[in-house]
C-alpha cells in the first residue's frame, strides 16, 4: 500500500512543480505505475486469481490468452505471465498513446489512478489493454477507411 501512496504524493506533486522536474515526477510515477501493475501480488484485483485458473476451454475466443493458458498447461511459462504480458501492453501502448497524442504524463496517470485501472483486475486489465491497442491506432485505420 505505500507504493500506490508514493505514487499519488509524486503525481500530485508533478502537479504543482512547472517545467521539466515537475514532467520527470510524471514519468517516475508513470514508470512505478508500470511496474507495480506487471509485478503485482496474484491476488490483487477481485477475479486475477480466478482468471488465471480458468482453462483453454473457458477462454476459446480469446487467442492470446487461450495460446497463454495453453503454455501454462503444459508448464512452458507460468501463471504470472498472463499478468506480465498485460501489464506490459498496457503501458507499453499507453507510453506510444501519450507520445503520439502528446498527452502529459502527469494528467494521463491522475486519470489512470482515478477511474481505478491502477489496481487492475484481470478484466479491466484485458480491456484496458485493447483499449489502448485500439487509441494507438485508430487514426491509422482512420485515414485508411478515409482514404479509401
Amino acid at each position: 500500500m505505500t507504493y500506490y501512496y508514493i505514487v499519488i504524493i509524486l503525481l500530485l506533486s508533478s502537479l504543482f512543480i512547472k517545467g521539466k522536474k515537475g514532467a520527470t515526477l510524471g514519468w517516475a510515477a508513470f514508470l512505478l505505475m508500470g511496474l507495480m501493475t506487471i509485478f503485482r501480488g496474484d491476488e490483487v484485483g477481485t477475479d486475477t486469481t480466478a482468471y488465471l485458473m480458468y482453462s483453454a476451454e473457458h477462454r476459446i475466443e480469446e487467442y492470446i490468452v487461450t495460446g497463454m493458458t495453453y503454455m501454462i498447461a503444459n508448464d512452458y511459462i507460468n501463471n504470472r505471465s498472463i499478468i506480465y504480458v498485460s501489464g506490459f501492453v498496457t503501458y507499453f501502448f499507453s507510453f506510444l498513446c501519450m507520445r503520439k497524442y502528446r498527452i502529459d504524463v502527469r494528467y494521463f496517470s491522475l486519470f489512470f489512478i482515478i477511474s481505478g485501472f491502477f489496481a487492475m483486475s484481470m478484466n479491466v486489465a484485458r480491456q484496458v489493454a485493447a483499449t489502448a491497442i485500439i487509441a494507438y491506432f485508430l487514426p491509422s485505420i482512420y485515414n485508411e477507411k478515409r482514404k479509401k
